[in-house]
């Protein structure tokens, strides 16, 4: 006799060895458990089979959304790329403006300081000169004031009480023929 489990299946009537029909149980067991395989599986496959195909079409959809995600997320990186693209070039010209405004204003400060400094220069001119003037006016006046004294003391000195009357009735004479 051949030994393993096919033989010990077949073989029957052996002392302890229980049967049923002629065969013994662990025949029957095991075809009893190939049975209940079998229905399983056959009663299990559409659900299973459904249960794989949507599970995979659930796969599917979370990488389709991953993609899509991810397209998304590149999109976003992009335009936010291109913006702060954007903004450091406007930064950068706000800059460049600030600066041509600095520089125009300075120039503009300096031409009116040079302007103010002209003003000055030319009231401080004009004042020079109204006081140089006055200056002369006074020191004419003084030097009329020191002419009339010192032409009155030659007259003084020089000019006699006959002199006197003489240039009295001169003047009289002048002032009756002017009078005419």
């Amino acid at each position: 006799m051949s030994s393993g489990p096919i033989a010990l299946l077949l073989a029957g009537g052996g002392e302890g060895a229980h049967t049923f029909l002629g065969l013994p149980y662990p025949f029957w067991q095991t075809l009893n458990l190939l049975g209940f395989l079998g229905l399983l599986v056959w009663l299990l496959r559409k659900p299973l089979v459904q249960f794989f195909e949507n599970r995979r079409t659930q796969v599917a959809e979370s990488l389709a959304r991953a993609e899509a995600d991810r397209d998304r997320a590149e999109a976003v990186a992009k335009e936010v790329g291109e913006r702060l693209t954007r903004i450091e070039a406007e930064i950068e010209a706000m800059r460049r403006n600030a600066l041509e405004q600095a520089r125009a204003e300075e120039s503009e400060i300096e031409a009116r300081a040079a302007e103010e400094a002209a003003r000055i220069s030319a009231r401080t001119a004009a004042e020079l000169d109204a006081r140089v003037r006055t200056a002369r006016n006074d020191l004419t006046a003084y030097a009329a004031d020191l002419a009339v004294e010192l032409a009155r003391e030659l007259v003084a000195k020089n000019v006699t009480p006959d002199d006197e009357k003489r240039l009295v009735a001169e003047g009289v004479k002048n002032l009756a023929g002017e009078g005419r």
